[in-house]
């Protein structure tokens, strides 16, 4: 998300505040025009007068979509809602392109140079999900990575489509983590830019969802930690240079991938990998999800996007997949999202992708770790700090006043908080979750 330094000067603490809560409102920002969205999300203003006018239909769209998705949650009729985010001002087809990323219809691959038709089926993998799918019976009803340490923080892919580098990182992090018990930070920087070129990925405008993991797998090359190789965004370098390797010892030694497979082999390849590459259908409903279990896809969706499946469960009846997106913790249910499994949903599991690792013999590296940097990016971080680090542009914006940098302790702000103007009046609702959470202080919850 790019910041907007104008924008910075203005109080948007002032904007929030002039937000109502409803005490049946999911999500009380299910209303602001296009001025409004921009500010809140520190977001620049198009200068083109035609793409301002799309994004400004996209809203009003957007926001309707979501407002009647929530009222079919509230009414029981569903079982997700959803919520404003700083994407769904972005038509459909631009959220595609920036956000995305999965070429799966090798023959439409947005320019990319289609693939050997002896890829679109690899013999070994075929062999393995076989011997696979006769274990299928081991893996229990419920199962989830992240409750063993096993899954990476999520991270932001921004306005690269390189959600196959961030999916297929989670598998091999993963795999690693199993093996040696270390759970690394790497560079999917290079993967975007080792592997320029390779089966079919084109940098920032896409990939196969099996590119990166066949290329490491087949050549088992090493990888270099996050600090060493930072996330470059749109400018890659889609060329190769010379980097460490960082061993925690483990190392990646193959890989096995499919464009014939099934939500029965993804369940197995879950429970036995811990983390899966498959590929969704973005566009629409799944960019506005805020919670639940997810199933507004329509039938037949065709998939654009990569994640990593690390889990499956039930709830009160209904099946579903926990997957790991690439756009950030604020998105989803902490940056991952609950997709209704079984029925094919948004294509899930029509193809898959896993990486296969082992003990390194060679020498084990100290541990690094990823240092950010941190700064306020404008100049009233101090009074916005006061009020409203709960939001998230701010605490991005804001870290140093937050108190969100290394070391630092967070301020009362980021966790104690009346997010609505009209919080005094809602102290008799306090045990509707939504205004619990909104009105932490009226409600006595900090």
């Amino acid at each position: 998300m790019l910041f907007n330094i104008a924008l910075a000067q203005l109080f948007l603490a002032a904007l929030v505040a002039s937000q109502h809560a409803n005490p049946m409102d999911l999500d009380p920002l299910d209303e602001m025009d296009e001025n409004e969205f921009e500010e809140y999300f520190h977001l620049t203003t198009p200068d083109d007068p035609e793409e301002l006018k799309r994004r400004e239909e996209a809203l009003k769209e957007h926001e309707k979509e979501i407002h009647e998705i929530n009222e079919e949650f509230e009414a029981g009729e569903i079982d997700w809602y959803d919520a404003i985010n700083e994407y769904v001002d972005l038509p459909d087809d631009e959220f595609v392109q920036q956000h995305a990323g999965a070429i799966t219809n090798f023959t439409e691959g947005r320019g990319l140079l289609n693939p050997l038709e002896s890829e679109r089926v690899d013999p070994a993998s075929e062999a393995y999900f076989r011997q696979v799918m006769l274990r299928r019976g081991s893996a229990p009803s419920q199962y989830d990575s992240r409750r063993y340490g096993l899954v990476s923080p999520v991270k932001r892919q921004l306005k690269c489509g390189s959600c196959v580098a961030f999916s297929s990182m989670t598998t091999v992090e993963t795999c690693f983590a199993k093996v040696s018990g270390d759970m690394g930070d790497y560079s999917e920087q290079q993967f975007v830019d080792c592997g320029y070129g390779k089966h079919g990925a084109d940098g920032c405008d896409g990939a196969p969802p099996h590119a990166y993991i066949k290329y490491w797998g087949d050549n088992k090359l090493g990888l270099a930690h996050e600090s060493q190789y930072p996330y470059l965004n749109t400018e890659p370098r889609l060329t190769c240079p010379s980097l460490p390797t960082y061993n925690r010892g483990a190392e990646i030694t193959g890989s096995y991938y499919s464009y014939s497979a099934t939500e029965d082999l993804l369940k197995q390849l879950v429970y036995e990998h811990g983390a899966v590459v498959t590929s969704v259908k973005s566009e629409g409903p799944f960019m506005e999800y805020k919670g639940g279990i997810f199933a507004g896809c329509p039938a037949g969706s065709g998939t654009d996007h990569a994640v990593a499946v690390v889990g499956y469960g039930t709830e009160n009846g209904v099946d579903y997949w926990v997957i790991k997106n690439s756009w950030g913790d604020n998105w989803g249910e902490n940056g991952f999202i609950r997709l209704r499994r079984g029925v094919g949903m948004c294509g899930v599991g029509s193809n898959v992708a896993v990486i296969k690792c082992g003990p390194s013999s060679k020498a084990t590296d100290a541990p690094l770790t990823t240092q950010a940097p941190c700064f306020d990016n404008y100049t009233n971080c101090p009074e916005m700090a006061a009020t409203s680090c709960w939001q998230s542009n701010i605490a991005d914006g804001c870290k140093k006043s937050c108190g969100l940098c290394a070391g630092m302790t967070p301020v009362r702000s980021y966790t104690c908080y009346d997010k609505y103007s009209n919080c005094g009046e809602m102290g008799a609702y306090c045990s509707q979750a939504n205004i619990a959470e909104g009105c932490k202080i009226t409600c006595g919850k900090c």
